[in-house]
């Protein structure tokens, strides 16, 4: 099952050129994925305080296909790639809303820790 989130990139977020810095790319697959874990989970803390799991990334990379431009509507659709007791990967494929076109995607690792004392642990069986 996939999650969307849509935006427009913001004037700050781009170069004299009018495209997106390509390290915002980074930014708005994060943000998807916060809104994912706060939408999956009602808050996003709870992975943390109640769940007792870290998420810390282990493993980003991105491919780009296309610029994005300031005020342009984008949607961010993550889906999970990969889960294992371990880790879970997400691919975040951002799109033109109007032309349906991908502009980038970028794939996240995370590896699962107890929290707070960032010690592996295996997934929680109510994860996802």
């Amino acid at each position: 099952m996939s999650f969307k989130h849509e935006f427009s990139p913001r004037f700050q977020e781009v170069d004299r050129a009018g495209i997106v810095f390509y390290g915002r790319a980074f930014d708005y697959a994060h943000i998807c994925y916060e809104e994912m874990l706060t939408a999956a989970f009602g808050n996003f803390d709870h992975v943390y305080s109640t769940a007792g799991v870290g998420l810390p990334l282990v493993h980003a990379d991105s491919s780009f296909r296309k610029p994005m431009l300031r005020g342009e509507r984008l949607v961010a659709t993550m889906d999970i790639e990969r889960l294992t007791q371990r880790s879970i990967t997400f691919k975040c494929t951002i799109s033109g809303i109007a032309d349906g076109e991908i502009r980038c995607v970028v794939r996240q690792k995370h590896a699962f820790v107890a929290f707070p004392e960032f010690e592996p642990t295996e997934r929680p069986p109510d994860f996802l």
